[in-house]
């Protein structure tokens, strides 16, 4: 991200984005590629921490699959709990994008009871937030689900 940017003389910004569409999406690409690397490898889970902070700022629509898998895929029993929590925050500038994707990514760790507490409000706060727009219903589903809840501390969020 910070090649993308260069500092000018009296300290303002200029973008560094290429013009042409075709130039951006492959530095997109390029960009994901490597942070999605960066968890992949036998990395601390500190550097891991950090590059999945990088994934949800850069909100890179193409490490969507590979956080489902850190979220509630088949590493999610091996992944600690801080990393499936940050996975999960990276996912909040995708949603505007993708909301019916990372619904169904989140709303099951939402709604099973099982999930840590953490990882539960983390979803619920990724699927309500206000820029998000959730529709009426989805808040509706959510509302009701309160009726249901075994855990005070989601059901306090979520109230």
């Amino acid at each position: 991200v910070n090649g993308l940017v260069k500092e000018q003389n009296e300290g303002q910004l200029t973008r560094k984005l290429p013009q042409d569409e075709e130039r951006t999406t492959e530095l997109m690409q390029k960009y994901s590629q490597n942070l999605l690397m960066c968890v992949e490898r036998e990395k601390s889970d500190e550097e891991k921490l950090t590059c999945l902070k990088a994934i949800g700022n850069a909100g890179l629509e193409s490490t969507v699959d590979r956080l489902r898998d850190l979220i509630s895929g088949k590493e999610s029993d091996i992944t600690p709990l801080e990393l499936r929590v940050q996975a999960i925050y990276a996912l909040r500038r995708v949603v505007k994008k993708l909301p019916n994707k990372i619904h169904n990514i989140l709303y099951p760790v939402y709604s099973n009871p099982e999930k840590d507490t953490e990882e539960r409000i983390a979803a619920v706060s990724v699927l309500i937030d206000p820029d998000v727009k959730p529709t009426s219903s989805f808040l509706q589903l959510v509302a009701q689900s309160t009726q249901r809840e075994t855990s005070n501390q989601v059901g306090q969020y979520v109230y």
